[in-house]
């Protein structure tokens, strides 16, 4: 009889259906080898694993619940469900961390659960090629956490459009590896965090936003595809040294990407397409309002109901080296101190090239515009602009007008190209009104 009862108990640490499990410190878990609910392995050396339980978390809160431990523990296998909230201990997710290290939880499904992994003050762990799709809220839980990785985790979302994959709040040293997304009201949040990287990943069909940043700093996004979403692809609120690479941004219904009150944000060597809206106040490519030290180089912009690439209100601010195709305007500057636009390409449709409006020591150099329809409106356009240098365009296709010049001072006009083919009356390769003092030479019309 002895013998039988060993035999069925090791199955726990194996194959069970279990209540949930709760564990404090790592006199519980040693205790947990004795009891046969975990076997060793789990590394440094040989620790704790907990392998292939179905656990019932209703009525709990949570399935398994570790805290205070830096033991290395291994969750595999496991399926959670019904983890709802009860208290702040008991907050609803199937694994649940306090005050952890080392912890990985592998290829773990969460069923009908707030929240499938959730992991507070914790540092070292991992989250790998687990299922959250039928997560309620959050999928990935992280706040005030270290070194932290999650890989390779999916959540299908379409179902409810709730919540969020992978919330990170107060963390630091955080990398987001190939997760899938699909629906969610935001992919991917970041709150108050540093040094994220989100890596390989493919987002679509948020309710809001892809990626929805506020109050980072060093966050990088490479080679990953956000698109079919609400508002924006990639959002960035009060955020500094943000690099977004290789990347794919495409349908959304407002902007692609959008950064407010942030600093050295760079987005380069993407492609931005399809911003489609009816609203005035949007469908840019890339928008960035009350920035400073930004630079948008190498993308490329297509199909943009508004401007492809707009800044509103920035300073030291660099467009280098972008294409776009088939937009309707293609770079907009409003009231900028200090902006380089240097070598774009801008295929326009209906309204200007490279549009000016209320800046000072602007330099539009080596960039080509190309009008495309009759509807086109001008090239490039300087209003009350101050102390600019327009050098070495070159202004081509359908257009009224190559250079518009409307009011500033003190602007430099030389070396310009201008090919314009509209054949209309009041059309002019380049026209100058109530300008103040300015330079103009060497353009050729």
């Amino acid at each position: 009889m002895l013998l039988i009862a060993l035999i069925l108990f090791s199955g726990n640490a194996s194959a069970a259906d279990s209540g949930p499990l709760e564990y404090v410190g790592d006199g519980d878990l040693e205790q947990a080898v004795v009891d046969l609910e975990c076997t060793g392995s789990g590394t440094e050396t040989d620790p704790y694993v907990f392998a292939n339980y179905t656990i019932d978390c209703a009525g709990f809160g949570y399935g398994i619940s570790l805290m205070d431990t830096t033991s290395y523990v291994e969750i595999v296998n496991c399926t959670f469900s019904n983890a709802a909230y009860i208290t702040p201990s008991a907050r609803g997710a199937g694994v649940s961390l306090d005050n952890c290290s080392n912890v990985s939880v592998i290829d773990c499904t969460f069923i009908s659960c707030d929240c499938g992994i959730w992991a507070s003050l914790s540092d070292g762990c991992e989250f790998t090629d687990n299922d959250l799709s039928s997560t309620i809220d959050r999928g990935i839980f992280i706040d005030g956490c270290s070194a932290m990785l999650t890989s390779r985790n999916l959540k299908d979302a379409s179902w409810t459009m709730m919540g969020s994959a992978v919330y990170v709040g107060s963390s630091q040293y955080v990398t987001i590896n190939d997760t899938v997304v699909e629906g969610c009201f935001k992919s991917i949040i970041l709150v108050d965090s540093s040094y994220i990287i989100i890596n390989g990943s493919t987002l679509t069909g948020a309710d809001q936003y892809g990626i929805d940043a506020t109050g980072c700093h060093d966050v990088t996004v490479s080679w990953t595809e956000i698109g079919e979403v609400t508002n924006a692809c990639l959002r960035f609120v009060t955020c500094a040294h943000v690099h977004v690479h290789n990347g794919s941004f495409h349908d959304s219904i407002d902007n692609g990407i959008e950064a407010h009150d942030s600093d050295m944000v760079v987005i380069e060597d993407s492609l931005i397409n399809n911003t489609d809206t009816d609203t005035p106040s949007n469908g840019f490519g890339i928008a960035f309002y009350n920035v400073g030290n930004c630079s948008v180089q190498r993308n490329t912009c297509t199909n943009n109901t508004n401007f492809a690439i707009l800044f509103i209100g920035c300073n030291n601010c660099s467009v280098i080296g972008n294409v776009m195709h088939n937009v309707s305007n293609g770079i907009q500057l409003y009231t900028v101190q200090g902006a380089l636009v240097q070598e774009n390409v801008v295929h326009t449709k209906y309204g200007m090239g490279i549009y000016l409006y209320d800046c000072d020591a602007a330099n539009v150099i080596g960039n080509e515009v190309i009008g495309e329809t009759e509807l086109t409106n001008w090239g490039i356009g300087l209003i009350t602009c101050r102390d600019g240098v327009l050098t070495d365009n070159a202004i081509s296709g359908t257009l009224p007008h190559g250079i518009y010049v409307d009011g500033g001072t003190a602007n430099e006009i030389s070396g310009n190209i201008m090919e314009n083919t509209m054949e209309s009356t009041g059309s002019y390769g380049m026209y100058l009104q109530g300008a103040g003092p300015a330079e103009v030479v060497n353009n050729t019309v």
